[in-house]
């Protein structure tokens, strides 16, 4: 039997979080604004008919929440960047220690480490990065997003397609937008990547440098067939044998797929130019190269990088979507969302692929 005391205390904690509730949808709705002071205790105490101690409770948890900030003398204020307007939460459904089918890669490293530039220390705004997340109740930063939801602590959810959210939606009504590693999906708020502009590209690099015979790796063999066609339909040959795939979460393949093509016994018959189309294989790309001899001025190579704007740590030309607007593209979509107060309309983006500024002749012997 639960004792009187123990009551008490529930129906207290009930109270003070209600009257935190009813204080975080003034500053969500803008009736306080960043910025702006509260009414004195007095005041809110007066017209809610609470006493200060159920006060001191409710605005400590709007404090921890970031909602308002306290000022020794001067009273109580509105953050100048509330969590509502500012703060925004990314998932991922794998984490940076997963190997294998389920595992990380290159593309999620990249926006990740964009999130991380993105961030303001200090004044609550940026994004905040969830690893390891599955759209049920049973995964613990799944039940922080909910929390962070129901209690209105970001501004929007940037989730990373993936794994078991390709289906899922987030929790409770929070705004969201997907980023996809392929085109948008129209059947929600989107982020996608436009990889016929990436083809294109490639196309016309090649084609610059006079190359006429391509190989295609990737890491689907629809995509190799997808870029294949763009090259033949800027005139150069891509023998069907030369269209290649391997999964990009065992890149350690692709070593030997590339020693195959450009083994002493194929001499006279390789590829003057070689597209790798996932970045997850480029080094493994680069490795088989070195391995097999392939000289000064023998092949052109282009790979996909989504870090074009970084110095190359390879020796080859790089193409590839920038995740700062990838990101930033996510971010307009929520913040739109929230102005239109959600006009029932999805909103999609397709970023388009940029050749990386030009960096030394890429080589590939020591």
């Amino acid at each position: 039997m639960v004792n009187s005391d123990v009551r008490r205390r529930r129906r207290a904690d009930a109270k003070f979080g209600g009257m935190a509730d009813i204080l975080r949808e003034k500053i969500v709705c803008g009736v306080w604004k960043p910025g702006e002071k509260l009414p004195t205790w007095d005041d809110i105490c007066r017209d809610y008919g609470i006493g200060r101690p159920t006060l001191r409770k409710a605005l400590d948890v709007l404090k921890s929440d970031g909602f308002i900030v306290p000022r020794s003398t001067n009273g109580t204020y509105v953050a100048e960047y509330p969590p509502h307007l500012y703060r925004y939460i990314m998932v991922f459904p794998s984490s940076p220690e997963a190997h294998g089918a389920r595992g990380w890669n290159k593309y999620w490293d990249a926006l990740s480490s964009e999130a991380r530039r993105m961030t303001s220390p200090g004044c609550g705004a940026g994004i905040d990065v969830y690893f390891d997340v599955s759209p049920h109740m049973e995964c613990p930063e799944f039940r922080a997003l909910a929390d962070a939801a129901l209690k209105k602590t970001a501004a929007g959810v940037i989730v990373v397609n993936g794994g078991d959210w390709i289906q899922a939606e987030v929790p409770y009504g929070a705004s969201g937008v997907y980023v996809c590693g392929t085109s948008p999906r129209t059947d929600r708020n989107a982020v996608g990547i436009d990889w016929e502009s990436f083809y294109g590209i490639a196309a016309e690099w090649m084609s610059g440098r006079g190359r006429r015979r391509i190989a295609v790796l990737s890491n689907e063999q629809s995509s190799a067939h997808s870029c294949a066609k763009v090259l033949a339909s800027h005139g150069m040959e891509v023998p069907g044998m030369w269209e290649l795939s391997m999964p990009g979460t065992y890149p350690e393949g692709a070593l030997n797929l590339t020693r195959l093509l450009f083994s002493s016994g194929n001499a006279g018959r390789r590829p003057e130019g070689l597209v790798v189309t996932d970045d997850n294989l480029a080094g493994y790309v680069v490795e088989g190269l070195r391995r097999e001899g392939v000289g000064p001025g023998e092949v052109s190579v282009l790979v996909h990088d989504n870090c074009i704007s970084s110095p190359s740590a390879l020796p080859v030309k790089r193409a590839g979507f920038d995740t700062a607007e990838i990101l930033t593209s996510a971010l307009d979509i929520l913040r739109r969302r929230r102005d239109s107060a959600g006009d029932g309309i999805f909103l999609t983006v397709s970023v388009r692929a940029k050749l990386a500024p030009d960096e030394a002749e890429p080589v590939f012997w020591k």
